[in-house]
């Protein structure tokens, strides 16, 4: 894999150009990964074994960054599991009253506790938005609450680690850029929107979030964000960021990784405050942490090469699969094929539900 010269990512708001397979459609793309998959699941006998990689993952975002024990909570951006169930108000009013006694001010941010893609990621920056964003919510669950940090940089450092191995390794780390567009001195927004060479889904969410906005004629060299989430699926902007894997950055990471229970396999998404200090393995706070559907960014890199990805690919599920059947070993069993499928369904009508409103 080669590596970008960006940082991060072109830098927060630029454009780049994309590599020939980063927006192919997913059955293209994900067949040869697929077939990999299937190939293991035969090898080891079982096609959810995966789902015991990490045995002791709970569900939801909130409850993941419960695991990180109190002593390292420094290293974590603060937060707040809103369960409007609890609430005999009205979501929206029930929010603000949760809010305000969390100890979380605006600008927040608020995700749902289940949700996955950077779909319903959004920054509040005041009471209005908030009522804004319970009307666009159609469906029940919960929501995180986190603490907005106005930081430039954003990461995905994917870690893994066999169990009974004393260390654990970064194998990928990608930086991250929201969506924007620049502005030409005479085009509209909607019009910047519809000149970029992404798929039409990305374009209707890009055109939906920036509705109130459409009209504006954007000045000559001015970058507007088009999105507040850096997620793939939402238009982010990704780079390489191999070159910047160090001894502190993994010492780092892997003493935070260890303090988890049963943790060996999954992406921590990060913001930090400088380069310089991110790879000493300081000044930043984990946001996020993801595990057995977690992707490696860096392959969406500009640069990336298609005869890299798939290997890397590769590798990745192999040890998937071996960290699973280790801890198999030890006595964890995974999900049945029905309770596996019945997941995936309802995380599939998420994905379709996020990315057409």
């Amino acid at each position: 894999m080669t590596t970008s010269s960006h940082w991060p990512a072109g830098n927060p708001g630029t454009e780049r150009s994309s590599n020939y397979f980063e927006y192919w459609p997913d059955p293209v793309f994900y067949f040869p990964v697929i077939v990999c998959y299937l190939l293991l699941a035969l090898r080891y006998k079982s096609l959810t074994l995966p789902s015991v990689v990490n045995p002791e993952f709970p569900d939801g975002k909130c409850a993941i960054l419960d695991l990180i024990p109190g002593t390292l909570s420094g290293w974590v951006g603060r937060y707040a599991h809103f369960q409007p169930g609890n609430y005999s108000s009205g979501c929206t009013d029930a929010a603000k009253e949760f809010l305000a006694d969390s100890g979380l001010t605006y600008p927040v941010v608020i995700k749902p506790e289940m949700g996955l893609k950077g779909i319903d990621v959004e920054l509040l920056n005041n009471s209005r938005d908030l009522e804004n964003y319970f009307m666009r919510q159609n469906g029940p669950g919960d929501f995180q609450f986190q603490e907005y940090i106005d930081w430039p940089g954003e990461a995905g450092v994917f870690y893994i680690r066999m169990p009974g191995a004393a260390r654990g390794s970064i194998i990928s780390i990608a930086f991250k850029s929201p969506a924007a567009v620049t502005g030409d001195g005479i085009s509209t927004l909607k019009a910047l929107i519809e000149e970029k060479k992404i798929p039409r889904l990305q374009k209707r969410l890009f055109l939906n979030r920036n509705s109130h906005q459409l009209g504006l004629v954007i000045k000559k060299g001015e970058t507007v964000p088009l999105m507040f989430a850096r997620n793939h699926d939402q238009g982010g902007v990704y780079s390489d960021g191999q070159a910047q894997i160090t001894t502190e950055l993994s010492s780092r990471f892997d003493e935070i990784a260890r303090a988890i229970p049963n943790f060996y396999y999954g992406r921590f998404d990060v913001k930090f405050k400088a380069m310089d200090t991110f790879t000493k393995g300081r000044q930043f706070k984990i946001i996020e942490i993801n595990g057995t559907t977690s992707e490696a960014g860096h392959i969406y890199d500009a640069d990336a090469r298609l005869r890299d990805v798939y290997p890397f690919y590769f590798r990745r599920l192999n040890r998937m699969f071996a960290i699973s059947a280790a801890n198999y070993r030890r006595g964890y069993r995974p999900k049945s094929l029905k309770m596996a499928i019945a997941h995936h369904k309802e995380t599939f009508k998420f994905i379709k539900k996020g990315l057409q409103t």
